[in-house]
């Protein structure tokens, strides 16, 4: 029998009012870990910011880490969906690809900078490293998938999908961390696209 992670939920929340009051939770994590940092965010600093008891917040999660692996997963996730959503939305027509997927995931960058970069620091400490890259690697075969179908359009294969998720990510995470002002620059973002074009065109 494996052992239990320990940033594992300790309980899933079923009804509508726990679930709500794991989103609050969930939620004033994020805020303090973008504002605070991940040493001066502490249990009882969340429960407050979540307007919960802090028994309750240890009825859901056993300890820190484990609230911050949640946000993790939440932040992965969200990203994951929202590629796949530009891809399908360009199902049947690449063009504009390449500036929808740099201008969404460059926003999301931009409102996320200081989380993403606190994120990034505490991967290892919160479990989530693995998480992580099997997420990177869903959205490799999905773009794998996508440029399959754009054959004539655009250049297909794995290492190009590869290069491509992993380029564009590097470079917001980059930016988040040292130059996020730019997230919002049409300058950078036309930067970004022109090299993510030309990387995808045959």
């Amino acid at each position: 029998m494996q052992p239990r992670s320990r940033t594992a939920p300790r309980k899933i929340p079923r009804q509508s009012r726990s679930r709500e009051t794991v989103d609050a939770i969930v939620a004033a994590a994020a805020h303090l870990l973008a504002s605070r940092g991940w040493v001066s965010s502490t249990t009882n600093h969340i429960a407050a910011r979540a307007g919960v008891s802090i028994g309750s917040l240890y009825k859901y999660f056993p300890n820190k880490a484990a609230i911050l692996a949640e946000v993790a997963r939440r932040r992965i996730r969200s990203e994951v969906n929202a590629i796949t959503a530009v891809l399908d939305a360009h199902a049947t027509d690449p063009r504009g690809l390449s500036a929808d997927l740099v201008a969404g995931a460059a926003e999301r960058y931009a409102t996320n900078a200081a989380l993403d970069t606190s994120l990034m620091e505490q991967l290892d400490a919160i479990e989530s490293a693995a998480f992580l890259r099997s997420a990177e690697a869903s959205v490799v075969r999905h773009t794998a998938r996508y440029l399959a179908r754009q054959g004539d359009h655009l250049r297909s294969g794995e290492d190009v999908a590869f290069v491509a998720v992993h380029a564009l990510r590097g470079l917001l995470v980059a930016t988040a961390a040292h130059a996020p002002g730019k997230l919002r620059s049409a300058a950078f973002r036309a930067e970004v696209t022109r090299l993510l074009e030309r990387h995808l065109a045959r």
